[in-house]
């Protein structure tokens, strides 16, 4: 299944076969990220053991070249020198092949930026490491958990950022809003959650020319100089209120000067705990800036495949190196999956793909299924939109 996958990627990977040489075996950058790929695509091999036993098939050392078997420890050894930034490359291939005519309908049609949506998940570790994030066991005793964040292009629906990946590997030292900092494209409208609202943020999306809309906690100040009456689209969106106003800060912390606005939108999940959400663009309408922020939806779909799909339960490698090759093949899998189906890859589609992992079908049984799971899909689009647009007519 990932051998079908690779066609894309072998000019790159010519160009990696000079790369270091790492243990005793001819193991090089080339034959780890090969490995690594058809890993992604079998969720079911998540060890060095199972990865080691994979690079012994068939179809392993016929992509491997002249190697036999990469063992555990060489593997383990090449996780401690290598050095992810030579997948860089990689996703730049991948992300130049992708359609560039993607684009959103809806009410977010008109919208011309680029939109990222942008979160933090954690992993834990079998055994402390000392760079990731340090908590404590039930016991009292100290562990540990690596924290990654991921920024979705939300029309591609894969990882994207400044260095082209779009994934950050945090340590203890870096709060879920620091990561976000270097990962801010200018231009773009960026998506995130309560746990991003930092003035530092804020304040480095400003002044990079860039957009955002967060959700704000209850605790946020904010001080309203302008109410705006709302149309029947926000209405129909479930917008409760649309102003515009100034944070308020403290005496150890400094909020942007800008004009920014608040939108509180119902909450479907929580009817007694309406969403207020902060946002830089004041041309679009209440109805848009609640429609980009439920957008959020990608990247946790993104964490979900890692999670459960994928069975990213625990880290492959301690070494940080390691950990963030493993995460960038990740988003290597994911832009893949975009180019061949040409498409944004759905829920539908990473599930039916765990299937063939497992065995359950071929690659070619499920295509027919995935397309006409999708022609249902759009076409429950297009039935709902003229259901809305009739709906506000009639008002």
């Amino acid at each position: 299944m990932g051998a079908r996958q690779l066609a894309p990627l072998q000019r790159v990977l010519d160009g990696l076969a000079a790369a270091e040489v790492h243990g005793n075996l001819q193991v090089g950058d080339q034959h780890v990220l090969v490995l690594h790929l058809l890993a992604f695509f079998n969720p079911i091999v998540r060890s060095l053991r199972l990865m080691e036993d994979l690079s012994q098939t068939p179809m392993a050392v016929r992509l491997l070249g002249d190697l036999e078997r990469v063992p555990k420890s060489t593997l383990s050894d090449a996780h401690t020198r290598v050095d992810p930034d030579v997948l860089l490359p990689v996703l730049g291939e991948l992300m130049a092949s992708l359609p560039k005519t993607v684009r959103l309908g809806g009410d977010l049609a008109e919208i011309q930026q680029q939109i990222l949506a942008g979160d933090s998940t954690y992993f834990q570790t079998i055994s402390d490491v000392s760079w990731a994030i340090q908590n404590r066991r039930s016991n009292g005793k100290p562990a540990a958990r690596v924290g990654l964040y991921v920024q979705i292009d939300v029309a591609s629906g894969v990882p994207y950022g400044p260095d082209g990946v779009g994934v950050e590997l945090g340590d203890k030292t870096q709060s879920e809003s620091q990561l976000a900092a270097l990962h801010v494209m200018p231009g773009a409208i960026h998506l995130y959650d309560r746990g991003f609202i930092s003035f530092d943020l804020l304040t480095t999306l400003l002044k990079a020319d860039a957009d955002f809309v967060l959700r704000l906690t209850t605790q946020t100040k904010f001080t309203v100089i302008e109410e705006r009456t709302l149309s029947k689209e926000d209405i129909a969106a479930g917008v409760i209120s649309d102003r515009v106003g100034y944070l308020s800060g403290c005496k150890h912390s400094s909020p942007p000067e800008q004009l920014l606005r608040e939108v509180i939108v119902a909450n479907d999940a929580d009817p007694d705990k309406p969403m207020r959400l902060l946002s830089s663009l004041m041309d679009l309408g209440a109805y848009q800036i609640a429609a980009l922020y439920r957008k959020r939806w990608q990247v946790e779909l993104f964490f979900r495949w890692l999670k459960m799909y994928g069975n990213y339960t625990h880290l492959i490698s301690h070494n940080k190196a390691g950990a963030a090759w493993a995460f960038y093949i990740a988003a290597i899998g994911v832009t893949l999956l975009a180019i061949v189906g040409e498409r944004r890859p759905s829920k539908y589609d990473l599930a039916m793909l765990s299937i063939v992992a497992a065995g359950g079908a071929t690659l070619d049984e499920i295509v027919p299924i995935l397309k006409r799971r999708h022609r249902e899909r759009d076409l429950a689009k297009i039935r709902d939109a003229k259901r809305r647009q009739s709906h506000l007519k009639s008002k």
